[in-house]
């Protein structure tokens, strides 16, 4: 399954200028790394949730290319892609700073991100925010 973590995904040197654009925003505003990583992270939540049963019977969507989907239902493996991408293509974060990391969440595989920070490890789980998992947590087991 692309983006599962269990290679290291290349980074598009191509990307969708809204992408850019809004990279380009963040960085403005974020006066640290740590508002930069929230303010990312609140991008992609705004535009693409996850979903308990969208995992299964749109598990198709995970084979689509990273840039067609615009919104809606994303796996958590694109999800983070995008993330990652969003922490990376900002020149504040390198690759060395962000883990994909694996959990099952409802008998499924479940991906969400560690992120380093001045203070240590951030768990960051986008596709968990819309089940009520809260920045700095995870989602795991039953939710």
């Amino acid at each position: 399954m692309p983006y599962l973590g269990f290679g290291t995904e290349a980074i598009s040197q191509t990307l969708p200028q809204e992408l850019v654009d809004e990279i380009e925003k963040i960085g403005n505003e974020a006066t640290s790394n740590e508002e930069f990583l929230k303010k990312s992270y609140d991008y992609i939540t705004s535009r693409f949730h996850g979903d308990r049963f969208k995992t299964i019977y749109q598990c198709f969507y995970a084979f689509r290319p990273l840039f067609s989907h615009r919104t809606g239902y994303l796996p958590c493996s694109m999800q983070n892609q995008l993330l990652k991408i969003m922490l990376i293509k900002s020149s504040r974060f390198q690759s060395q700073d962000i883990r994909v990391k694996t959990t099952v969440v409802d008998f499924f595989i479940h991906q969400y991100m560690e992120v380093r920070l001045d203070n240590g490890w951030i768990p960051v789980d986008p596709w968990g925010k819309s089940l009520g998992i809260p920045f700095g947590e995870y989602a795991f087991g039953f939710v």
